[in-house]
């Protein structure tokens, strides 16, 4: 079962949680997340927790381009896309943080990705 992120206003959902019961229950959980709006830090949190929790399945999407909002930097914000997020897996790959620091274990996690069926037609200043 794939179990995406919640960003709803006003509505508070734990996805880790959810994988992590419905685990529990024996069945296989997927933990849907994506790289907008978010750096290399806070994946590499959401990564340790998902790994803490005992999520090993991951469906990662880079998510859609901002057209709109105040400014350039308030529509794109992409520190890292879903083709990049593997600089950030590589090192919990190897049992330390993005910064060097050790951890103890060594996450392994089995990755999707997926991408919009629009193409680059939907993405300003692509052709």
């Amino acid at each position: 079962m794939t179990v995406p992120e919640l960003d709803i206003e006003g509505v508070v959902g734990d996805s880790l949680k959810t994988c992590q019961l419905l685990q529990q229950s024996r069945f296989e959980a997927i933990y849907q997340t994506t790289t907008r709006d978010k750096n290399r830090l806070q994946l590499q949190k959401d990564l340790i927790l998902a790994h803490e929790t005992g999520v090993d399945n991951l469906l990662v999407f880079t998510e859609d381009y901002r057209i709109t909002g105040d400014s350039l930097q308030e529509m794109m914000f992409f520190h890292v896309d879903s083709g990049k997020l593997n600089s950030v897996l590589e090192h919990l790959r190897e049992g330390h943080t993005i910064d060097g620091r050790e951890l103890p274990f060594q996450a392994r996690f089995t990755i999707g990705s997926g991408s919009s069926p629009g193409g680059g037609r939907m993405y300003p200043n692509w052709k």
